[in-house]
């Protein structure tokens, strides 16, 4: 079973954790905490309190469970350690809204880059002088849409880069696009965009 923590991650943690424990210690405590296993169930044993605000997530860990699993005494854990805070981004994908941490990587949006490869296939069949109604008709969909959606085959390129590299604002999604739509002179489409809050 894959480990959720890195042995170097889990040394460090239990050098923090238990800053006046030997390096024996440590070295005990730092594999029982690369044994701890991956699932949702096993890590949230672990935490006995999660508080949620507005652009702020704090997790406390519960020090009676932390210090079985470390094979320690419970006042021996250096108590500040226990909480963890890390700075959130919200980020709405159709129906789903994922709560993104701060500096961690992300997956770039493929309904973003689907809608953008649609736009441009889109465009080119109306350069090729097929009617609205029947490219959406090809396409299963509503002329409406491809009217919200065909600008997309108009974004700047570095702009398409950084969405198919998943690192652009996480504020710019379909459904940011569907509701606001963009300028057309691509300078002025990377200052709207660089103001729906970066990664």
């Amino acid at each position: 079973m894959k480990s959720a923590v890195s042995p170097a991650s889990a040394t460090s943690f239990a050098a923090t954790i238990a800053s006046s424990a030997s390096g024996a210690d440590i070295a005990a405590k730092s594999a029982a905490l690369t044994n701890i296993p991956t699932s949702a169930t096993a890590l949230l044993r672990l935490v006995a309190r999660i508080d949620l605000r507005p652009g702020s997530l704090t997790v406390t860990l519960d020090p009676t469970r932390l210090a079985t699993l470390c094979n320690a005494a419970a006042h021996a854990i250096d108590q500040e350690t226990l909480t963890l805070n890390a700075p959130f981004l919200m980020r709405k994908r159709g129906v789903e809204t994922r709560l993104i941490l701060q500096d961690t990587p992300v997956d770039p949006d493929q309904t973003l880059i689907r809608n953008i490869a649609k736009a441009h296939q889109w465009y080119q069949q109306v350069k090729a002088g097929h009617r609205l109604s029947d490219i959406a008709r090809d396409a299963g969909t509503s002329s409406r849409r491809i009217q919200h959606m065909i600008d997309l085959a108009f974004l700047a390129p570095d702009l398409v880069g950084q969405v198919l590299a998943g690192t652009q604002p996480a504020g710019f999604t379909s459904d940011w696009f569907k509701q606001h739509g963009l300028p057309g002179d691509w300078q002025d489409q990377r200052d709207l965009i660089a103001t729906l809050t970066h990664r």
